[in-house]
């Protein structure tokens, strides 16, 4: 059973990624107003696996999702769609911590592009911080 969404907490001081707590699927990434879902590359770490990695197949479901993802007015649009859960095991938080992302609590949200090919990343202020490409699903498989 995978955690469901709620409204993330924003530091005003500091940017980092942040935690998010559990409540319903369908609330928003964010905590004031409805801001269109985007996309950050700010923190992609590409060792694992990168955009020349992907085959044809995998860069059609990349692109229809950023399709999506552009055309949607809510986070709620492309969870309901995308969302396969969200984790926060000691293994995947050491993951993240190598690439010196400043936090004090995250929480890695599994988006599904395919039934095998999933994208990691977390929430700052709204927008999707892509951290990796997981085309095989080999980073963390959600139980």
């Amino acid at each position: 059973m995978t955690k469901k969404l709620t409204n993330p907490k924003i530091s005003k001081n500091k940017e980092k990624l942040t935690n998010i707590e559990e409540t319903s699927l369908k609330s928003k990434l964010t905590a004031e107003k409805e801001i269109r879902p985007s996309i950050s590359l700010r923190f992609f770490d590409d060792k694992f696996s990168g955009f020349s990695d992907l085959n044809k197949s995998e860069l059609k479901s990349w692109d229809k999702f950023i399709k999506d993802v552009n055309k949607s007015d809510s986070w709620d649009d492309v969870f309901n769609k995308y969302f396969r859960g969200i984790n926060s095991d000691p293994k995947s938080l050491d993951k993240v911590k190598r690439l010196n992302i400043y936090s004090d609590q995250i929480e890695i949200i599994h988006l599904g592009l395919t039934q095998k090919f999933r994208i990691h990343g977390a929430n700052l202020n709204g927008r999707f911080k892509l951290i990796w490409l997981d085309p095989n699903h080999k980073i963390h498989k959600m139980s």
